[in-house]
């Protein structure tokens, strides 16, 4: 997988402003937690035995891409944008663990689907936990049918984490 970005200009970046005024906060990170009526997306999931998750993740990555905002990432203290960032999302393990699952989302969805299906049997045979390639080029996802919840936070590993993550 060919991983491409763009150093942005710091000079000429029109959020520097906003970029300073975060960084220097513990807690730079805005979440928004909304309620969605998905009862026509559910009806066209099952209509076409799409699975729901998989089918919900390739629409959320692929709307986020084209925002560009979304695909800007913090790395090693420059601000670069990705040209398509792809979906990571866990899978849970019989011994009560989890593996990471990372999906191109820029493909035809039968194909994404495919591929998924391939990628989830080869992540859950594999023996330890993993990140593969660059852990800033993806979107995290998840999704909790079973569950009803109104906030959602992930773990980060600094106030320079600036991935965002869609569950």
């Amino acid at each position: 997988m060919n991983i491409n970005y763009t150093v942005i200009d710091f000079a000429t970046y029109k959020r520097r402003d906003h970029y300073n005024h975060f960084l220097q906060m513990d807690n730079p990170f805005i979440t928004m937690t909304c309620d969605m009526d998905v009862t026509n997306y559910l009806n066209n999931a099952k209509k076409n035995n799409y699975p729901f998750f998989l089918y919900f993740q390739y629409a959320v990555v692929n709307v986020a891409n084209n925002i560009k905002e979304f695909k800007q990432r913090i790395k090693k203290g420059k601000i670069v944008e990705f040209d398509h960032c792809d979906a990571s999302y866990i899978l849970a393990t019989e011994d009560g663990t989890y593996r990471y699952c990372n999906i191109p989302c820029n493909i035809e969805l039968n194909d994404y689907f495919k591929y998924s299906k391939e990628k989830e049997l080869e992540t859950l045979n594999q023996e330890h936990l993993i990140e593969e390639g660059d852990p800033d080029q993806y979107f995290y996802t998840t999704c909790l049918p079973w569950t009803s919840y109104s906030s959602l936070s992930f773990p980060t590993s600094n106030n320079k984490f600036s991935v965002p993550s869609f569950g």
